[in-house]
């Protein structure tokens, strides 16, 4: 129903129903964002987060003209990066290095060496770290604090990934500066709360004023271009466009003051994706409290952990918990702030073998 109301209609509560999930995930994932973004797919999540991200680094500085580097992890998925490089001409993957051990996770003195490296580059510059909170294999989690910390000195852009990044909801409570160490994440709620038809989730940590600092930009650019096209039409232009009640939004608040913006950067490639982009997220928000998510999510550890017990039991299964390759990790690893020191979740993984290769 909602993808056939007229665009205008569904700008006008499109901030409704967008600051009720916002609100909603704060109360819930303990993430505190101004923006959200809905991707049905997870490639588009990451071709998004790029497009925005060169948009905001290609304002303020002149890189328009060279490569624009992101470094990942060697086991960074390789069909999301040709997909990437295939769309975004302006980019390359730098891989980090690392033992065979923990190939998907970042050497962090590698990063810096090859940030150091790249910024005397002519062709191209440090851009963007992706960095794993939960990898698929074993659950391994990079030091986002850390490496946030590093982005910061050089000035790249942080994305994070990976399912522990939703587990903050497993804290009963923490306090208000605590926040995900990095600029944007992205959460798969489908994996997450076993829901399907979910889209991805991907909150905007940076500070909202830069991302409408950025748009004020883009707004000009935009309507620059329409002016010299002669076409004033509503349909999307670019992957961050802005809608006509913004547009209106806009130029008030910016006769009055410049850092007031009320609206949202995707407001626009929001409101013209299929309604699943967010209507299903709203209702989920409105149906589940956050007493009654919890209690799913903690039933389900709790069957896990009753589970490996029993499986351990079992001589043809070999149950692999990653403790002993990175020891006992804690919040502290990807939170900032005053974070407590609850241990983060594990993630297990079940090996079976013939009953002939087992000694009795």
């Amino acid at each position: 129903f909602f993808d056939t109301l007229p665009f205008n209609i569904k700008g006008s509560v499109f901030q409704k129903y967008q600051n009720e999930i916002i609100e909603w995930c704060r109360n819930l994932f303990h993430i505190n964002c101004d923006t959200l973004l809905y991707s049905t797919f997870y490639s588009e999540t990451f071709l998004r987060i790029i497009r925005y991200a060169l948009k905001q680094t290609n304002n303020e500085n002149n890189l328009s003209l060279k490569k624009a580097i992101i470094y990942v992890s060697i086991d960074f998925d390789t069909n999301i990066k040709n997909d990437l490089l295939s769309s975004i001409s302006n980019i390359k993957f730098e891989h980090i290095q690392n033992d065979v051990l923990h190939e998907d996770i970042i050497d962090i003195n590698q990063l810096e060496e090859l940030i150091k490296r790249n910024l005397n580059d002519i062709d191209s510059y440090p851009f963007m770290v992706i960095a794993n909170a939960g990898t698929t294999l074993v659950g391994r989690c990079d030091e986002l604090t850390k490496i946030k910390q590093l982005c910061n000195q050089y000035n790249l852009w942080l994305h994070g990934i990976g399912d522990l990044l939703g587990s903050l909801a497993l804290l009963p409570t923490i306090k208000e500066n605590v926040n995900i160490s990095c600029d944007s994440l992205t959460i798969d709620i489908v994996k997450l709360l076993g829901i399907q038809n979910l889209p991805y989730l991907t909150f905007f940590i940076r500070p909202i004023i830069e991302i409408k600092q950025d748009k004020r930009r883009e707004y000009n650019s935009i309507q620059n271009e329409r002016l010299n096209n002669g076409n004033l039409s509503t349909k999307s232009t670019t992957s961050t466009n802005i809608s006509p009640s913004t547009i209106t939004n806009n130029n008030n608040n910016n006769n009055n003051n410049n850092n007031s913006l009320v609206s949202h950067s995707f407001d626009d490639i929001i409101l013209h994706s299929p309604s699943i982009s967010f209507l299903s997220v709203w209702s989920i928000s409105q149906r589940c409290s956050k007493t009654h998510v919890l209690y799913h999510m903690k039933h389900s550890f709790d069957l896990t952990n009753l589970l490996i017990k029993k499986l351990k039991q079992i001589k043809t299964l070999k149950v692999l918990i990653d403790d002993d390759n990175q020891g006992i990790l804690t919040y502290k690893r990807i939170c900032s702030g005053d974070v407590p020191d609850d241990r983060l979740p594990n993630t297990v993984i079940l090996f079976r073998f013939e009953t002939n290769d087992v000694l009795e």
